[in-house]
């Protein structure tokens, strides 16, 4: 629990602020900080087979910091609710089409397709 959010729990002002609301309002407005991503819907696709795959492996032989774990399986999370495709029966073609939209021109030997 941050101090702020201690502040609002226990009803006591604390700190450089000088009323109640403005602690809650600082805490909403931290709280609700979020990046957001943007991505077509092919590189969504490609990217999330590529997470699945990479969760399928033993993580901590590719990321060495626990930390990052987290944030790989929430942005596989979400790519896996957005997108129906991944339950599609032409799924596998649906994925080397969006991969072969994705690279470079001239560039259609399937490399760096793999999960490392």
């Amino acid at each position: 629990m941050s101090a702020a959010t201690a502040v609002i729990a226990h009803g006591r002002l604390f700190g450089r602020f000088a009323c109640p609301c403005l602690v809650r309002k600082y805490v909403l407005t931290v709280e609700s900080e979020q990046i957001i991503i943007e991505l077509t819907p092919d590189e969504a696709l490609v990217l999330s087979d590529w997470l699945e795959r990479v969760q399928m492996t033993d993580l901590s032989r590719l990321v060495d910091d626990e930390a990052v774990w987290a944030p790989i399986h929430r942005v596989a999370g979400t790519l896996d609710k957005s997108l129906p495709e991944i339950f599609a029966a032409d799924y596998a073609e649906r994925l080397d089409a969006a991969r072969g939209r994705l690279r470079p021109l001239g560039d259609d030997s399937g490399e760096g397709d793999g999960a490392g």
